[in-house]
């Protein structure tokens, strides 16, 4: 580990910025490489595993996700996105012919 991996990110990326005068968007860039997580970033959004709250930030400020839908990227998000893919896959669904069926079977299974 080098003394500059040593540095909390905040320290390291405010070190960085007075010393070579970065703006914020290549401050946080050269932040996320230093640290090597934007291929763990794009990974984990490849596997939906979900994203902590740093690495939203950081995706959002490198144009990778969007603020708005940082509650899409959660791990608990991702991981109710899956179990619906895979209940699609398995068949595990049901269709109705009209709206007033589907109240009907939601109000008789509650």
């Amino acid at each position: 580990m080098t003394v500059l991996e040593k540095f909390s990110p905040d320290l390291l990326s405010k070190a960085i910025k007075e010393r070579f005068g970065l703006a914020k968007d290549e401050e946080v860039y050269l932040k996320a490489v230093r640290l090597g997580v934007i291929e763990d970033i794009k990974r984990k959004m490849r596997e939906r595993t979900g994203l902590t709250i740093e690495e939203m930030e950081i995706a959002a400020d490198l144009g990778l996700i969007r603020r708005d839908q940082f509650w899409h990227w959660t791990p608990e998000s991702q991981v109710s996105i899956k179990e619906g893919l895979e209940d699609l896959e398995a068949g595990r669904y049901e269709t109705f012919d009209c709206v007033d069926a589907l109240f009907s079977d939601h109000d008789r299974q509650a």
